[in-house]
């Protein structure tokens, strides 16, 4: 399972302010087949707005089909995305569910 997040600016402000929080992961079959992408997007008071998981298929070489990643959305209100999206919330603020790791984070820019 793979994390990342997207912080969306409003870029005609003077100064930019953030307009919402987008949170990405990824789920793969066992057999790497298929790919899940669940995105979650928080308003800027931190309450989920949308939902929506990118159903995308692999070769038989485990490689992505470009072009089959299809769309559906997601009941916010469901039991499913508000697992989920208190995975993803335990994984950033928390610090849950990360592999230990021996190399110290590297700097940012």
């Amino acid at each position: 399972m793979g994390h990342n997040s997207a912080l969306v600016l409003d870029p005609s402000a003077d100064n930019p302010t953030p307009i919402c929080l987008v949170l990405f992961t990824v789920r793969e079959t066992p057999e790497k087949l298929e790919r899940e992408s669940y995105y979650f997007r928080l308003t800027q008071k931190g309450v989920l707005d949308r939902a929506f998981v990118l159903h995308g298929k692999r070769d038989a070489s485990g490689k992505v089909i470009p072009g089959s990643g299809v769309p559906e959305p997601k009941d916010i209100g469901s039991k499913e995305i508000k697992d989920r999206l208190q995975h993803e919330l335990d994984f950033w603020l928390k610090g849950m569910y990360r592999k230990p790791t021996d190399k110290p984070a590297a700097p940012t820019k």
